[in-house]
């Protein structure tokens, strides 16, 4: 069964690392990205939606940031749940990267990207689990997908 999980490392009071790991089909991959815990917090808001808007679908994205803006240079961990059908189906977007640093070649990475399905009540799981997890109730948040 395809699936994303989550663990969290806190670093310090505001943040900490989320690693991710998904399999979908043949596909498996595995990366972490720094988080704050707003950014964590308002992606769980987010995940509460119903339902979850075509244009503005719920999206956490981590990695190495552009110094003078805000966007991203190198995302390590990006996830996006978007609908699917209109069956209230949803689809779940996992990118994942390792890093890439100014000494090695931008062409010596490891990435994964896949989709996989999945429903609002395997969704409204994964948010609950991922509050406790970032409140240290829990070791792993995880999605299931169909």
């Amino acid at each position: 069964m395809p699936h994303l999980s989550l663990t969290y490392v806190p670093e310090d009071s505001w943040g900490g690392e989320v690693t991710a790991s998904v399999e979908s089909a043949y596909y498996a991959g595995r990366g972490s990205a720094c988080f704050g815990l707003e950014q964590l917090r308002k992606f769980c808001a987010e995940l509460e939606a119903f339902p979850i808007s075509v244009d503005a679908p719920p999206t956490l994205i981590g990695g190495f940031w552009y110094n003078t803006s805000d966007e991203i240079d190198q995302t390590h961990v990006g996830i996006m749940i978007a609908p699917y059908d209109r069956f209230r189906g949803l689809v779940v977007s996992v990118r994942l990267s390792t890093p890439i640093w100014n000494s090695q070649r931008p062409d010596l990475f490891h990435s994964v990207v896949t989709h996989f399905r999945t429903d609002y009540p395997s969704l409204e799981k994964f948010r609950t689990s991922l509050l406790a997890l970032v409140a240290a109730q829990t070791h792993e948040a995880r999605l299931d997908g169909q």
